[in-house]
């Protein structure tokens, strides 16, 4: 399900969460002295939703509300990727620790929290009923009362649907890739470019899955230390140690979904797959286009 998590908001910190928020593009709605955020993708326990709660409370340096939300039936103004917080967290991290020792403060962190790791980063499996969770679970009856189990069946088989910017051997997913195509049928990838984006999620959603592409990685900090965008404030982020992070803990490329320019474009699955299909892949040149049952009749 989709997950709410409501924090404290404090009248007094005002512009220092605020400042927070634009600088890693972690929106959210302020609601009776609570900032909620909206998680796009569903989770699927409610320690998972714990987790990503207790990233934002350091991130912030606030604590949890009392108070409970559902989603919302509408889509609200704004919401956060897992991964968006995830990497926020580490530059969190990264800004308040010694630059050498802050991988080592990040497993202590992870270590506590009790989770599994890949390399630098927890754990996050990608269920059959397309859930995120950190440990696969499933009830059971014990006498009189229901437990949880890990579930290693929910793992087996094709969980990850989506597709993951490194193989075994790390290798990039797309090789011999033209960046000439993915300007031209990219329209968040040309604004990146020319310097025309200002929100930091859609940065993290270009840096996973450029790390899909051979050399992407280094094509991604040309681009970013360019002139375009040398004004731009989420500059400051250290974008390489993410971008290592993304390759090492094979981190899934993000779907065009998940973008705002989504309606505004004509796209495949996600930005790689646009500009280069493979045989298997089907990229929609034109979207279709209904108009009222009367005007049709």
């Amino acid at each position: 399900m989709k997950r709410v998590i409501a924090l404290r908001y404090y009248q007094s910190k005002n512009d220092m969460l605020l400042n927070i928020a634009v600088h890693y593009g972690l929106r959210y709605t302020e609601y009776e002295n609570q900032m909620l955020f909206f998680i796009r993708k569903e989770i699927a326990d409610d320690r998972t939703a714990y987790f990503f709660g207790d990233l934002l409370c350091c991130i912030f340096g606030t604590t949890y509300s009392h108070q409970k939300y559902s989603y919302p039936e509408e889509s609200p103004d704004y919401e956060v990727g897992i991964y968006d917080i995830l990497f926020a967290f580490i530059d969190c991290i990264r800004n308040k620790t010694d630059e050498k020792h802050y991988k080592e403060q990040l497993r202590k962190v992870f270590r506590q929290m009790n989770v599994d790791m890949n390399e630098n980063l927890p754990a996050i499996h990608l269920l059959k009923d397309n859930t995120y969770t950190l440990t696969p679970t499933e009830s059971y009856c014990s006498s009189y009362d229901v437990k949880q189990r890990t579930a290693n069946w929910k793992l087996s088989g094709n969980t990850q649907k989506e597709q993951s910017v490194r193989g075994k051997n790390r290798r990039a997913t797309y090789r011999n890739f033209k960046w000439e195509n993915l300007y031209e049928s990219c329209s968040l990838y040309r604004d990146f470019v020319e310097g025309e984006i200002e929100t930091t999620e859609s940065i993290y959603l270009l840096a996973r899955n450029l790390c899909g592409v051979e050399k992407g990685k280094q094509k991604f900090l040309e681009i970013m230390n360019s002139e375009e965008n040398s004004d731009k404030h989420y500059r400051f982020i250290n974008w390489k140690e993410i971008l290592m992070a993304i390759i090492k803990d094979n981190v899934p490329v993000a779907k065009c979904e998940s973008c705002e320019y989504c309606d505004l474009c004509s796209h495949a699955d996600n930005m790689l797959s646009t500009a280069k299909p493979k045989k298997c892949e089907v990229r929609v040149l034109k979207k279709e286009k209904y108009v009222p049952i009367e005007t049709a009749y």
